[in-house]
Formats: structure tokens, sequence, C-alpha cells
């Protein structure tokens, strides 16, 4: 029996938590054993336990990424369970297998592949980019191969050097079952939603700004989620006096946030950066029409015009205007959501993810 671990440092609730919990259930099969290894008591955790996976924590935020023990610890748990293959989502998952692989002879190393859900340190101070990116350059670097999910992202690498010029990578498109996935059913108001995390890369204040240019039309807001900035979001929605229009869910459940986004008509994400967001892929799936910036992959996501729009960052007057849009023109806004839901399930299907990586596992195992 061959064995993968799946390492995910930030286990979080959000999209790529999301992505690493569901390509370890969907490789579960005789002849694989997958295990997970994540932060202690994280979500990602509390999900896997109760799927079945055979999961690891180690405290990857208590110590500091740069801790010795960390490293240490993380070396021990991999030479002890011996996996072929070890794959690593984030910089903070590869560092501590970057710096030094595990396995005391280097034929016995497990493969390692390292993934990459968007380059963060684009949007930091010169400093930190810099050391960023040598992070980055040391990951890419130790792994046996480097794994994009979006072309956006291989091609920061390449203008970066993050990857040798031996070997790009491979993109490998995060997927959605639509299967798994509760139906859309768009209450009687005109509900958007956002849905993810209320940090600053996501821009969730810019929210009341598009709000407030839409005030003289019948449109609710629901803000699917949690985060450092939801305390301020509360505060200008009760400056602006718009608390009967936005409600501020809190963090849900992955269930409950599926079946909370499945009343609205439209996706609202204005980040300042993003890598292949899965929350844009289940929108799309379900028939919600995205508005989103005109970041990372989402041009490879959204066909602007066809599927939906996108817009220069911090534009609030363009989130506004097509809100609008959905409102004038109803007939236009049912093709949207129809063509939005066909790229979906067509493109971006959850067994093209799988077995992409499942093609590569099996090519670097059997290469070692």
């Amino acid at each position: 029996m061959t064995r993968l671990l799946q390492v995910v440092a930030d286990g979080r609730a959000g999209g790529g938590t999301s992505h690493v919990l569901h390509l370890c259930r969907s490789l579960a099969r005789p002849d694989l054993d997958v295990h997970l290894l994540t932060d202690a008591g994280s979500h990602a955790e509390r999900e896997a336990k109760d799927a079945g996976i055979p999961v690891h924590t180690l405290p990857f935020f208590a110590s500091g990424r740069l801790h010795p023990r960390l490293w240490r610890d993380v070396h021990r748990l991999a030479e002890r369970l011996a996996p072929s293959l070890i794959h690593a989502h984030g910089a903070r998952a590869a560092l501590p297998l970057a710096i030094n692989r595990p396995g005391r002879r280097k034929e016995r190393r497990p493969a390692l592949v390292y993934s990459v859900h968007g380059y963060h340190f684009i949007a930091k101070g010169l400093i930190q980019r810099r050391m960023a990116a040598y992070a980055e350059r040391l990951c890419a670097k130790a792994a046996d191969r480097t794994v994009f999910v979006c072309a956006h992202d291989q091609r920061l690498a390449e203008r970066w050097n993050l990857v040798s010029g031996r070997e790009r990578g491979d993109v490998i498109y995060n997927g959605i079952d639509p299967e798994s996935l509760p139906a859309h059913r768009p209450s009687e108001r005109f509900t958007i939603a956002f849905l993810g995390r209320l940090v600053p890369q996501k821009n969730p204040l810019c929210l009341i700004d598009i709000m407030d240019g839409v005030r003289d039309l019948p449109v609710d807001l629901r803000i699917i989620g949690d985060g450092e900035l939801r305390g301020e979001l509360e505060r200008r929605v009760e400056r602006r006096q718009l608390t009967e229009r936005i409600e501020v869910t809190g963090q849900l459940s992955r269930a409950d946030a599926l079946e909370a986004l499945a009343e609205c008509r439209a996706l609202i994400l204005p980040s300042h950066w993003e890598g292949l967001p899965l929350s844009v892929l289940e929108a799309m799936a379900m028939g919600l029409i995205t508005i989103a910036s005109e970041v990372g992959g989402l041009g490879e996501m959204i066909d602007h015009g066809k599927t939906g729009w996108l817009i220069k960052p911090g534009v609030v007057d363009g989130f506004a205007g097509h809100i609008r849009d959905l409102l004038d023109d109803p007939v236009f806004a049912e093709e949207m959501a129809r063509n939005a839901k066909d790229c979906a399930t067509r493109r971006f299907a959850w067994s093209r993810t799988r077995d992409a990586h499942l093609a590569l596992y099996r090519q670097l195992i059997d290469s070692r």
C-alpha cells in the first residue's frame, strides 16, 4: 500500500483547507493510505476526524514558522509515517520540509510536491516581500514538483524567479463536485452575498461602500464568514444605517455556509489578491453570478460579461453598477447565471482535479 501525507499548516476554515480535505477524502482507496498533518485544534483537524481521515497535528502557529522545534517535529512525524510522497500546501507547510528533506538516505526520501494556493507576498512591504520570495524559492527548489492553482501564479513565479528554468511546475485548477452543492433557491428579496474570511486580503470593508452605492435599490447583502475585521465591519454597518440591509452571519460550517449562499442571486468578491478561490467556483456551479476583483486566477474562471464581471480592485462604482445591471435586465441575468453554471461544472469538475493529482503522484513515486 502506498502512503501519502497531505500537509496544510493553516487549517482554518476556507477554500484552501476545503480543497485539501476534499483531496484527502477523494483519494482514499484500497491501494492508498492518505494521512493529513495540520495545525493543532484547527477546523481541518475536526473535519478530518469527522470524515475518518487519519490526522496528525502540530502547533504550526504557536511557535512560529521558523522555530527549530517545529521543524524537528515535522521531520520526526515524516520519518515515523514513512510516506512515499508528501504534498505540502502553502509555504508554512513546505518550509520545514524544504530546509532538510525527511529520509536519512536520499534514495529513501519521499517525493515532495509543493502547492501554491496564491502568492500573498506581492501585497507586502519591500523587506517582507523579499523575505517571502526567498522562502518561496526554497520551497520550489526543494520540491520534486510545484503545483499552481492558476496560470497567473505560474507566471508570477517565473517573473520572480521562484522556479528554476528546467521546471515551470504544473497548473492544476481547483475543482468542485456539483453533486455536493445545495440547489439554488434564491429568496424573493434580491440578495447578494460575500463568502470568505473577514481579513484585509478579502477587502470586506469595501462591501459597505458598495451597498451605499445601491442604497436606492431593493438589494440586501449577506456576509458569510468571520475574521479580524468583523468588529470594524459591523461598526460601519451601524454608522451608515445599513443594519436592515446587511446581515453578518459569522462563521458557519461549510454545509451551512453553502446553504446560506444558495439563497442569494450573486456573489461579490472585492479581494486585493487571490489564487483560484473555491467560493467563486461553488457559486458559479450553483447558478450565482459573480462580480469580483480582477486579480489572481479570477480571469481564468470568469469570462467577463458572459459568466460574470471582473472589476479593477477598489473600484466601488464598478461593483455597484453591475448590481444595477442584474436588476435592470433579469433575462440577461438568467442567461449569465446559466453560462456560469455550465462553465464551472464543465471546466472545473472535481474529477479532473483529482485525476490530475493522482497522475502526478504516480509519476513521481514511480520515478523514485
